[in-house]
C-alpha cells in the first residue's frame, strides 16, 4: 500500500499529476552510504505484472547509472545485502498512462505517462530521508515504459545529488 503523501513536499501541478522532491533530512544525504534499492511496486489501481517489473528494473538502472556517472557517494547494493544497507529507497508506480486513440484524432496532448511516489529511508532511524512524486512524460521520439522508468530512475539520482 502506497505509503501518506507528506502535505509538505514540494509539489508542482502538471495538469492532474503533482509532482517534486523533498529533502526531509539534507545531512543524512549528504554522508551517502550502501543504497538498496528496492523494486518499486504497483500502486493503487495499477496492475502488478512482468511489464511493470521491468519498468521498475529500469527505473533502479537509471539511479544507478545517473550516481556513478557523478562519482557519488552511494554505493548501490542489491536487495539481497537489504541489512547493510544505510539507506533504503522505495515506492510505488502510481500512474501508467497509455496513448489514446481519441485524443490523437483531436490533437490534444498525446503522450504516453509514467508517474511514481517514493521515499528513501535511513535504516537505523526509520525516518524519510527524501520523499519523491515524479512524472515523466513521453518526449517527441517514441519511447516504451521502460524508457520512462530509466529517465524517472535519472532523475531520483539527480535529487540525491543535487545539493550535494
Amino acid at each position: 500500500m502506497p505509503f501518506k503523501k507528506d502535505k509538505t513536499a514540494v509539489k508542482e501541478k502538471t495538469g492532474i499529476v503533482e509532482q517534486g522532491s523533498k529533502v526531509v533530512d539534507p545531512l543524512r544525504l549528504r554522508k551517502g552510504g550502501n543504497l538498496v534499492i528496492i523494486p518499486f511496486r504497483a500502486g493503487v489501481g495499477i496492475e502488478a505484472n512482468a511489464e511493470l517489473n521491468k519498468i521498475s528494473l529500469h527505473m533502479v538502472k537509471g539511479v544507478f547509472d545517473f550516481l556513478e556517472e557523478r562519482n557519488s557517494s552511494f554505493y548501490l547494493l542489491s536487495a539481497g545485502n537489504a541489512r547493510q544497507a544505510d539507506l533504503i529507497m522505495e515506492g510505488h508506480i502510481t500512474e501508467i498512462q497509455n496513448k489514446s486513440k481519441l485524443r490523437q484524432w483531436t490533437l490534444r496532448d498525446n503522450k504516453s505517462v509514467l508517474s511514481i511516489e517514493g521515499r528513501l529511508i535511513d535504516q537505523k532511524t526509520g525516518k524519510d530521508v527524501v520523499i519523491f512524486f515524479e512524472t515523466q512524460k513521453e518526449q517527441g521520439q517514441k519511447q516504451t515504459y521502460e524508457d520512462l522508468g530509466y529517465h524517472l530512475g535519472r532523475k531520483i539520482g539527480a535529487i540525491l545529488i543535487e545539493d550535494l
